[in-house]
């Protein structure tokens, strides 16, 4: 993998705080590979890094490759556009850096939803990206001292649904269903 190939994209197709957001998230990726002794940190690495290449391409660039991708989308997703950047940086690690495994892939297009039966690199991606360092207020605290502190990361990615999930609800706003899936499947799988 190279990494450096990646920074130097990411810094010319990023604005700053988002090149910084992830560079911070590539460091709590690490972290968390290491709390939990998952091996493959050069996967995770990479998923950090490319987790949000596309979020600064604008919701028409976006809408763009979704609909190259084949998806359909219903209107409160045409709405809702911004939470389809883990599409397109799936698409941006694919395409620009021929990354290939599935899982990578998979982990960057659900850093923003979540899923059902995530994979462990899921999780790590999802709460890297929900509690890196920067994030400095109150409704990550629990999440990552769940996972940091008390090492039990599905009540860490618990805690991150009901932040985000609450934090929506409270502002009105659009609730994917994958992360409603998401959650639900963590509370049948205790």
């Amino acid at each position: 993998m190279d990494f450096i190939k990646i920074d130097d994209y990411l810094k010319k197709h990023l604005n700053e705080f988002r090149y910084n957001h992830t560079l911070r998230v590539v460091e709590m990726g690490e972290i968390l590979c290491d709390k939990f002794n998952y091996e493959d940190v050069d996967k995770v690495k990479a998923a950090c890094y490319l987790h949000d290449s596309g979020k600064n391409i604008g919701s028409e660039k976006i809408l763009d490759i979704i609909r190259k991708e084949g998806y359909v989308l219903s209107e409160y997703e045409l709405n809702n556009i911004h939470i389809f950047h883990g599409v397109a940086s799936m698409t941006i690690a694919r395409d620009e850096f021929n990354i290939k495994d599935q899982e990578v892939i998979d982990s960057i297009r659900f850093h923003v939803t979540g899923r059902e039966n995530m994979t462990m690199i899921d999780k790590i991606v999802f709460l890297a990206d929900f509690f890196e360092l920067g994030r400095d207020y109150e409704r990550v605290y629990k999440s990552r001292d769940a996972a940091l502190v008390e090492g039990d990361l599905d009540k860490a990615l618990l805690l991150s649904y009901n932040s985000i999930i609450g934090y929506l609800v409270s502002d009105n706003k659009f609730i994917h269903e994958d992360t409603i899936k998401a959650r639900n499947f963590l509370l049948m799988n205790k």
